[in-house]
């Protein structure tokens, strides 16, 4: 499992070499470090310190824009990427704290259910959950309408991508955890 950013676990004060900046967008972590963070209203704090997430990273990432010269010989990164760095970071927090602005899709006439479901993806996983016939049906009558257009074979591209992504990955992902559990 991959969390999207990294809290070290270890003091503020430790030394970075520039690959731990990807570590901001790709670390495994493990189930105690998942849990190690929560949601305070809309906010994702560390639990136990009761850290805000948003206000560390600003503060981490000003830290060694502003330090750069103490760590130059194991930092090999500039000052614009740490900062490109800490507004990809921001921008991922706002994702995972539901404070980005939305993306939607543009409406067209014929594709308002797969846009509804595209643009909604709480509505796509809840009506999958509670009645795939009526998600396969939208996918069906969109396949039989033969109105093929580039917009509306951009949507139900993107339609099946957050299939895949948000329904299909979850599944692929509980049975293999499952898996761990079953005797051969």
């Amino acid at each position: 499992m991959f969390l999207l950013f990294y809290m070290p676990a270890h003091s503020r004060t430790m030394s970075l070499t520039s690959g731990s900046f990807f570590y901001l967008y790709a670390h495994p972590v493990n189930e105690e470090t998942l849990y190690s963070f929560s949601f305070s209203g809309q906010d994702l704090v560390h639990t136990k310190t009761n850290i805000n997430m948003e206000h560390y990273f600003s503060i981490y990432h000003d830290y060694y824009i502003e330090n750069l010269d103490k760590h130059r010989d194991k930092l090999f990164i500039a000052p614009h990427e740490i900062n490109a760095c800490k507004n990809l970071t921001m921008e991922l927090l706002r994702s995972i704290e539901g404070k980005s602005t939305k993306l939607a899709m543009p409406p067209e006439e014929g594709l308002e259910a797969v846009l509804q479901l595209i643009n909604d993806v709480d509505y796509l996983i809840h009506i999958y959950s509670e009645n795939k016939t009526t998600l396969f049906g939208i996918m069906r009558d969109f396949l039989s309408d033969n109105c093929s257009n580039p917009y509306s074979d951009h949507c139900f591209s993107t339609l099946l991508q957050n299939y895949v992504s948000y329904i299909l990955y979850s599944l692929i992902s509980f049975i293999l955890r499952l898996m761990k559990f079953m005797i051969w």
